[in-house]
């Protein structure tokens, strides 16, 4: 676990994310990576968003977690696509 600490994002670093919240990370992003998607960066201001959508796809349905990795894909595809077009 020190290891996937001294290499986690910065985002990721703060107090405020649990060792379980950056390993949920890291695995769905390499579930994602391995299906051909880019990583997503789960941003601060992001983070109550995931949580909720997390929560409900655990209680209810996955419906909202699904919308939720859809939506920052897009938004994820859009960066990476900006950058390389500036």
């Amino acid at each position: 676990m020190r290891r996937l600490s001294r290499c986690c994002p910065d985002h990721m670093c703060s107090s405020k994310w649990t060792k379980a919240d950056v390993i949920q990370e890291v695995v769905m992003n390499l579930l994602l990576m391995r299906a051909g998607f880019p990583p997503l960066r789960i941003q601060p201001e992001h983070r109550a968003a995931y949580f909720t959508a997390l929560d409900e796809c655990r209680f209810e349905s996955p419906k909202a977690y699904v919308e939720w990795i859809a939506a920052q894909a897009e938004a994820e595809l859009d960066f990476w696509l900006g950058a390389l077009a500036s």
